[in-house]
């Protein structure tokens, strides 16, 4: 008996003795040498949270960065915000991994292959990194934002060493520029026939998996495999140091440019960006499409931190003061991003709370609803309006007649939306008549409404996403409500909003932003709209507006 006590408590030690414990500074990590270039980059990225080592004694500062490791980085610098696991991807561990990538996905940071992959575990370019850097840029509202740093597009091309090509990136998470226009496959054609959308066109997906989700998952990206570079054969090219030490460029440096070249409205933008911003500089050009390491990395996110944030028309947060990493009492989240709710509101009736600016111009509050909320009790909304799908694409919503009875005998005031699939204006045309039978006879007061957002369905059927083409597609269909006697409004995300051109601008819109989407209200866009969709947990919540 003494002696299985023993061994019990040998094996114990041993368990405990060979455990790794995590590393949480420079210190600590066996293979992080003193006086080392990247010491000040690593010491700021492990103080501020931003990066963990490969296990807990090695940071493997020359190893490349991996897709899921840009994903944590930048969800942290965001202040881990309370967000939705969307699980998009079937190979992202769930949990923590998913909840990063499902926010970068969300706020346009990253996007994932067609096939359904996120493909965690692969190496991004310094070209990658940078993309991604000016995408969380535009989210986080950093200075030196898009109309600052535009430049000549041909003269970036060229300084950059980025090939002019349209063709879609088959590089792995590239950001979708805000009021960018898509570069699509000339061979895609979106000239539908009518008769054939209607009936054999329909979208192959759940009709309310993208309802008022906000930005959703962004697939533009081939499936094929990457032709990535294997680091360690690239015997020929000396090891950057940081990000101004710049070495001749190896000529036996193999470099897959086809398949590792964003599309170049998108990359030529980062790159103009990151200049501005002292985060890279024209005699790096040769750099940008080789791996970008862990240390490299550490340097470009302390400094991509350090930019101070930018109060803006669409801005859901408080100015706040540069991160720094001597406030020990603080947290990462009060450091970077302090606006998180105390208390996450998950009634589904309760409005939520907001300040006093937020709530300024307030004056009626609802919901919006489809037939996901199944056989809904709308009795605790008497007081409240509900906004009802009346349908998507050709198809009525399921509970679109019960609902409206609902709203008719409680006195609930309503209004109606159509989630648009249309390519184009000839499918707009069908899917405008199949909204206007739909609605005639109905007395919606709370306004009928045009849902105009992206989707994974759009996306894989060559959508073109300007504003040429969603102006169109949008006019189109006001028009054949306006034939009804209708005046009807325009539901969008807040980065479709500049989608819409002055033909449109006398429409009222109805916009989302969810922020931290923690039930409560951040932001205020009475400037801007007259109904607010400031969240979707745990149902969507509006703030309609006075126009007083």
């Amino acid at each position: 008996m003494r002696k299985s006590k023993l061994l019990t408590g040998i094996s114990l030690l041993l368990a405990i003795s060979l455990t790794p414990v995590k590393a949480v500074s420079y210190s600590e990590f066996r293979d992080l040498p003193e006086y080392a270039w990247y010491e000040e980059s690593i010491t700021a990225a492990l103080e501020l949270g931003i990066i963990d080592g490969v296990d807990g004694y090695n940071f493997a500062p020359d190893d490349p960065i991996r897709s899921i490791d840009a994903a944590k980085a930048f969800y942290r610098m965001s202040g881990e915000p309370y967000w939705i696991d969307a699980s998009y991807f079937w190979d992202v561990n769930p949990g923590y991994d998913s909840l990063a990538a499902s926010y970068c996905i969300d706020t346009g940071i990253m996007s994932g292959y067609l096939d359904g992959s996120f493909r965690p575990d692969e190496w991004i370019s310094r070209l990658d990194m940078l993309t991604m850097m000016y995408g969380w840029a535009i989210a986080d509202h950093r200075q030196s934002l898009v109309q600052e740093a535009v430049v000549d597009q041909a003269q970036v091309i060229q300084d950059g060493n980025i090939p002019e090509t349209g063709e879609p990136s088959e590089t792995q998470n590239i950001v979708k520029e805000e009021n960018s226009e898509s570069q699509m496959d000339e061979s895609v054609s979106t000239q539908t026939d009518s008769a054939i959308y209607a009936e054999s066109e329909q979208p192959e997906l759940d009709p309310g998996q993208t309802d008022h989700v906000g930005p959703s998952l962004m697939t533009e990206q081939s499936d094929s495999e990457l032709s990535h570079v294997d680091p360690t054969a690239q015997q020929g090219a000396e090891p950057v140091e940081s990000l101004s030490q710049v070495n001749e460029p190896a000529e036996d440096a193999q470099v897959q440019t086809e398949s590792l070249t964003p599309t170049p409205d998108v990359s030529s933008q980062a790159l103009s960006w990151a200049k501005a911003n002292g985060l890279y500089n024209d005699q790096e050009s040769f750099l940008l499409l080789e791996p970008v390491s862990r240390a490299q990395a550490c340097e470009l996110l302390v400094k991509g931190v350090s930019l101070p944030r930018e109060q803006q028309a669409f801005d859901t947060a408080p100015q706040m003061d540069e991160p720094t990493v001597e406030s020990e009492e603080q947290s990462w989240n009060d450091r970077l991003f302090g606006w998180l709710s105390p208390v996450v509101n998950d009634d589904p009736v309760n409005p939520g709370t907001g300040s006093e600016e937020d709530l300024m111009n307030a004056s009626m509050y609802g919901i919006d609803i489809s037939e996901h909320q199944g056989d809904i009790d709308l009795s605790p909304y008497q007081g409240q309006f509900v906004i009802i799908r009346a349908g998507w694409h050709t198809t009525e919503d399921l509970y679109f007649r019960k609902n409206v009875e609902k709203c008719e005998a409680l006195g609930i005031p309503y209004g109606l939306y159509w989630y648009s699939y249309a390519l184009d204006e000839s499918q707009a045309q069908v899917e405008a008549d199949a909204f206007a039978r739909a609605i005639d006879g109905l007395n919606p007061t709370m306004g009928v409404w045009i849902d105009m957002e992206t989707d994974s369905w759009k996306s894989e059927h060559g959508f073109v996403e300007t504003t040429e083409n969603i102006s169109a597609i949008t006019r189109t269909m006001t028009n054949r409500i306006e034939q009804m006697g209708i005046q009807p409004g325009i539901y969008c995300n807040l980065r479709w909003l500049p989608y819409f051109d002055e033909s449109l601008a006398h429409y009222p819109k109805w916009v989302a932003a969810y922020g931290n989407d923690d039930g409560n209200i951040h932001g205020n866009y009475s400037d801007q709209a007259v109904m607010f969709q400031y969240t979707s947990n745990p149902i969507d919540k509006n703030v309609l507006y006075s126009t007083n």
